[in-house]
Order: structure tokens, then sequence, then C-alpha cells
């Protein structure tokens, strides 16, 4: 026996557990592969329908005034299906990915901020419960000089 079936070998007080009674970790990267494949999908599927919604649309041109209060009904209106399942698709594609990140992100700064503040109210409290104060004392009060005049007589 070598030194490495000795390190390979399980502890002797160890009781061996059958494989079926341990539960199996799955791994998470397939599906987070997934869903990124999904929102990939769904974003294609969204800008698929919004070129067809505008490439029908474009022969009839697009005139869209503020204003002036002139709108096209063919564009904008409930007779245009592609360009109603191109803006859900988005819409969805916005609440399924940008507002979690942008949650997190608001989160993450304010863990972040909070973490930093934390750290330096503990590196203060270290500095000043310091049991390295008792000697630098000790040696300020034997090398300071004897014959300072004093405040106040």
């Amino acid at each position: 026996m070598t030194l490495d079936d000795d390190l390979r070998a399980p502890p002797a007080s160890a009781p061996l557990a059958p494989a079926a009674a341990r539960p199996a970790r799955r791994p998470l990267w397939p599906w987070l592969l997934a869903l990124g494949l999904l929102l990939a999908l769904l974003a294609a599927a969204g800008a698929w329908a919004a070129v067809q919604a505008l490439g029908e649309g474009g022969g009839h041109g697009l005139h869209l005034t503020i204003n002036g209060d002139e709108w096209d009904p063919v564009v904008v209106g409930v007779d245009h299906p592609g360009m109603l399942l191109a803006g859900l698709a988005v819409a969805l594609v916005a609440v399924l990915v940008i507002v979690p990140l942008a949650l997190l992100l608001a989160l993450l700064s304010t863990v972040l901020g909070v973490g930093i503040a934390l750290l330096v109210v503990l590196a203060v409290v270290a500095g000043v419960a310091s049991p390295l104060w008792l000697p630098l004392l000790l040696l300020w009060l034997l090398l300071r000089p004897r014959g300072a005049a004093r405040i106040g007589s």
C-alpha cells in the first residue's frame, strides 16, 4: 500500500452509506442554459414579429404627428397582431430579465455600501480596542520629557 492509496481511502471510522441513500445533486447549469435559450428564442420571435409588422405597414407609410394628432391606425391599432405580439414579447423579456437585474444591482449596491460601512466601523473599533495601545502608552510615558512646562501652573 502506497501513500497515494492511503490518501484516497475513506476514513476507517466513517460508515459507508450506499449510493442510493444519498440524494443526487443535479447541476444548475443545464437549467440556466435552457432559460437563456428560451429567452433568446423569445427575443428572436419578437424581433421577427416586429420586422413582419413593419414590413406590412411600411407600404402604407408611417404618419405619426403628436401636436397635430395625426395617427396611422394601421400601425398603432389592434388590426396589426404582429406589432401586438412584438410588443408583448419585448415587455415579457423586460419583465423577466431587465427588472430582476435592476433589482439585483440595487440590492448588491446596498449590500456593498453597508458592507463597506461595517468594515470601516469594525476597523475603527479594532484600532480603539487594540491591545497594542498599552505598550505604546507605556513607551510614551517612559520617553516623554520630564521637565516640560505644565499648562496652568
